[in-house]
């Protein structure tokens, strides 16, 4: 029979005045209070024998009470904390489904360049377990291995960390669903449901940055509209890890994103680029 248990027994005993093991005692507690008139006064209680036991019943029924409540609040944190865990398999917004069993053991090396990025990508992941903040900015050609190597990372630290939160978005994905909902008031995915989630996660991967644009091609410039959502997530993630990919240099970035959402992408950053590597997807490809 556990605390609680035991303590519930107790009470109900002190309902049986009358029981085997339990009388009245002359002596009083005198630790309760109560308000008359506008004033604090001791209410005396009446002490009980308990089985040997000398035992005020409002002194038991409080410790009682006091039990309970922490044993509510255990099952609430641990219930928040699990929660709070599941974010990145709830939460994530991923495209290509392969990328759920991305992990750095079955990163495929075949070249230099990724051997060394893998390397540098586990390295990086080492440091945001020991507590160390910064931005990654992941960027090369399409089928480099840089998604892969995104969701390894948040993968190793969701795993390490039962009260880390980590979320996985591809962001192309993200803003066609934010168009949908200007339409369907039913969906719970609105700008204000995404800057929301993006913006309290400890760790964030916004994949394939560009994409929502157009082709890689593009002059076009971001709408007021995604540089709106952008801009409001980077600016609340300041103090936190935000992991970025994509197929774009600097130099296109800069050309489609305003001067804030640069300055937000490239805060304390540390950089993986692919610059040799090819794209993996197509290179066998026999014609």
């Amino acid at each position: 029979m556990n605390k609680i248990a035991k303590g519930a027994d107790k009470l109900e005993k002190m309902k049986l005045p009358h029981s085997a093991g339990l009388s009245f005692l002359s002596k009083t507690c005198d630790n309760h209070e109560i308000v008359a008139f506008g004033k604090k006064v001791i209410k005396p209680v009446q002490m009980m024998l308990i089985d040997g036991l000398e035992v005020c019943p409002r002194c038991e029924k409080e410790r009682q009470d006091e039990l309970l409540r922490e044993e509510q609040q255990h099952f609430y944190d641990n219930a928040q904390r699990l929660i709070k865990h599941n974010t990145l398999l709830r939460d994530s917004l991923i495209s290509d489904k392969t990328i759920l069993n991305a992990r750095f053991e079955n990163y495929e090396v075949n070249q230099d360049e990724q051997r060394a990025n893998k390397q540098k990508v586990m390295s990086l992941s080492e440091q945001y377990q020991l507590g160390n903040i910064f931005n990654i900015f992941i960027q090369g050609t399409t089928g480099a291995g840089k998604s892969h190597l995104a969701y390894s990372l948040l993968k190793s630290i969701h795993d390490s960390s039962e009260t880390t939160s980590c979320l996985y978005i591809d962001i192309d994905e993200m803003i066609r669903k934010i168009k949908d909902s200007f339409n369907n008031k039913e969906s719970k995915y609105t700008e204000s449901y995404f800057v929301n989630l993006l913006t309290e996660v400890d760790f964030l991967v916004l994949d394939d940055l560009g994409a929502e644009v157009g082709s890689i091609d593009t002059t076009r410039q971001a709408t007021d509209f995604i540089q709106r959502v952008l801009r409001a997530v980077l600016n609340a993630r300041q103090d936190k890890c935000t992991i970025t990919t994509s197929n774009l240099s600097s130099v296109q970035l800069k050309s489609i994103y305003d001067k804030k959402i640069i300055s937000r992408l490239f805060k304390n950053p540390r950089y993986v680029v692919f610059q040799k590597t090819e794209d993996q997807r197509v290179k066998n490809v026999p014609f």
